[in-house]
């Protein structure tokens, strides 16, 4: 729902944490750059559901979209904050 919802304001970036696709979503014309998080190890959601945003963002726009996967569960990567700053360049 925050995907969905951020592709639809000029934003500057979305970072989602272990995110998933709701039934028959497709991204808006307008698609900010993107950061997609989730641990391989989530017991909570899929990492198959954040491989899906990546891949249906990464088909429709050629904007940085970036899926960061990293050993752990449903949690916020310590090392995130790490992954934006050092791509800065890239994303903007």
């Amino acid at each position: 729902m925050a995907i969905d919802t951020g592709f639809k304001l000029n934003l500057g970036l979305i970072v989602a944490c272990s995110g998933y696709p709701h039934p028959n979503w497709v991204p808006g014309e307008k698609c900010p750059p993107l950061i997609v998080s989730h641990g391989l190890f989530d017991d909570v959601v899929p990492i198959d559901a954040s491989r899906i945003i990546y891949e249906t963002v990464k088909s429709k726009t050629s904007k940085f979209c970036e899926l960061v996967e990293f050993d752990g569960f449903h949690q916020i990567d310590s090392q995130l904050i790490d992954f934006i700053s050092s791509n800065m360049s890239n994303i903007f």
